[in-house]
């Protein structure tokens, strides 16, 4: 290949991509708008906090124009450009935020401050260390349900109005908003986000400060399984032990998650893969926007759905075995669900999943397999169906494992909070007192928290949860104890504390801030080398046209 064809070559691909990134501008799918003035107004009265507390906002700008955009869509990444605080970014595709600000504030779905759930709300602001809400009303759709929401936020004595301008009003959260907290009790959540949002709307005793609650669906570590008695849930006690008994058995069974065995996403002809993140083309929550739903978790694994399609779906399977086994499948019972058919070698199981939870259930199939290569086919009949997982265990494995869960739980309790004025909510006492704790951040990646701690607790770090997390703790020097994170209300980090004693010093570590180093490195290794190239090639290219141009005599003169 000649030179003259290479920088030809180069010159036609810059200009096809200048042209390529142009384009929209260029046809006029992109125009300039002006932004308002209460924006600037606004970003400029949280920089004059000089804080550093998350900052939500209210509401997303994913469907809607604008009155002031020219009936053109705006980016929710606009909210926080100019933002000095710590973000929630709304929603988005791969967004960890998604699930829980749905939940939450947004006024699409029936959320907490949609349903006027402001005691709720707070507590779960709280928790995610976001002590400010910014809520702008300027989405045309939505003007007269933000202006509700801004009404009930008024009412309410946990919230402040520190900034209002037209359109643009900013509340602060009452009390003091905590980086790292510390719960005596750890209580588990069977159910979803639904359960703990009644429970916090209608507790009495203050009881945010006594329990950190981790979601049974949110893939937690076995051994936490030893360490609480109290369980919130607003399902049959036959679906906790369910719950339950996954963990117990998920090391030897054979667990099938179908979203592994999906491509598609077309869910009214198809099974479909779906995400609680919502990214493109695997959108979940538009599909359940139900008035209650159980905003419950999938394990971090995904889902598939299928709405009135006749689809199917086949995975094979082994079993090493002879013998009577109990197919576990997880599915949605819903209002709007319907039947599948479950069908495994020439066996046919019809399962009515129509019922009024609106979340996932888990359904039992007793079966007998040979030791052999087996394929489950499920197929939809009719309604909306989703399955979140399905796995294969003896009937010893089962009856062993379920008679020791319902032993277990005898000395439970139980909290079913529809009932906020049951005995369950108003026995418990906090004793916070027997924790005095101090922190301060050493590094991006670390923190340092002392506590005097007289029995075991939970110690919650408000970032977003991710397992490189890790707690070691020392006391007088030594390392007495380490603990990797496990995820807190379905979106923090949590680390159980086994040690007690004074002066406990705790150092809060990203695992993986030594691959980021590394990357930092490598990155930084590469753009040098690139330099160096550059330069050795720009001398290059003088001393060969000095050469080709100047005589030799010249050029020794």
């Amino acid at each position: 290949i000649s030179k003259k064809f290479i920088k030809i070559s180069l010159i036609i691909i810059y200009i096809f991509l200048i042209t390529i990134y142009s384009w929209p501008q260029i046809i006029g799918f992109i125009k300039p708008i002006r932004i308002p003035a209460e924006y600037f107004g606004a970003y400029n009265f949280l920089s004059s906090l000089n804080d550093t507390y998350r900052i939500i906002y209210i509401p997303e700008l994913t469907y809607s124009s604008t009155f002031w955009s020219d009936n053109s869509y705006v980016p929710n990444e606009f909210l926080i450009y100019f933002s000095n605080l710590p973000s929630v970014l709304p929603a988005g595709p791969l967004s960890e935020w998604s699930h829980f600000y749905d939940f939450t504030v947004s006024p699409y779905y029936y959320s907490l401050i949609k349903n006027n759930y402001t005691k709720a709300l707070y507590n779960f602001l709280k928790i995610a260390d976001i002590k400010y809400i910014f809520i702008h009303n300027d989405v045309t759709n939505l003007q007269g349900s933000v202006n509700k929401y801004i009404k009930e936020l008024n009412r309410s004595n946990l919230y402040k109005n520190i900034y209002s301008n037209n359109f643009i009003s900013i509340f602060e959260l009452d009390g003091t908003v905590n980086k790292i907290i510390i719960f005596p009790q750890l209580a588990f959540v069977s159910g979803g986000y639904r359960v703990l949002g009644k429970y916090y709307e209608c507790n009495k005793n203050n009881l945010s400060k006594l329990f950190a609650f981790t979601l049974l669906d949110n893939d937690i570590p076995l051994s936490l399984l030893n360490y609480t008695k109290t369980i919130i849930t607003d399902k049959p006690k036959e679906q906790v032990i369910y719950d339950m008994l996954f963990y117990l058995v998920k090391s030897y069974a054979y667990i099938i998650y179908p979203y592994n065995y999906v491509t598609s996403y077309d869910p009214y002809k198809a099974w479909s893969r779906a995400s609680y993140y919502d990214p493109h083309q695997q959108v979940w929550h538009s599909f359940v926007n139900w008035p209650n739903y159980s905003w419950d978790l999938d394990y971090g694994k995904g889902v598939i759905f299928t709405i009135n399609s006749t689809d199917s779906i086949s995975i094979p399977f082994s079993v090493t075995e002879s013998g009577q086994y109990r197919i576990m499948i997880r599915l949605m019972n819903c209002n709007y669900c319907g039947n599948i058919l479950v069908t495994i070698d020439n066996k046919s199981f019809y399962i009515n999943t129509k019922g009024n939870y609106n979340g996932f259930y888990w359904y039992k199939i007793p079966i007998n397999l040979s030791s052999d290569n087996h394929i489950i086919k499920i197929t939809n009949i009719n309604g909306f169906n989703a399955i979140s997982l399905l796995y294969i265990i003896s009937d010893k494995v089962y009856n062993h494992e379920v008679n020791y869960l319902l032993n277990l739980i005898r000395n439970f309790t139980i909290i079913r909070p529809s009932n906020c004025s049951q005995d369950d909510l108003e026995n418990y006492q906090t004793n916070s007192n027997v924790f005095k704790i101090n922190y301060f951040r050493t590094s991006p990646y670390s923190w340092k928290v002392v506590v005097n701690a007289s029995s075991p607790f939970i110690l919650a770090l408000s970032e977003p949860y991710d397992p490189h997390w890790i707690a070691m703790i020392y006391r007088d020097g030594t390392l007495i104890e380490s603990a990797r994170s496990f995820p807190l209300f379905g979106i923090i980090n949590g680390f159980l504390v086994s040690k007690t004693g004074n002066n406990l010093e705790i150092f809060i570590l990203y695992s993986g801030e030594n691959i980021l180093t590394i990357l930092f490195v490598l990155s930084l290794l590469g753009h040098l080398f690139i330099l160096f190239y550059l330069v050795v090639r720009i001398f290059s290219s003088i001393r060969l046209y000095v050469h080709n141009v100047f005589p030799k005599s010249l050029r020794k003169n």
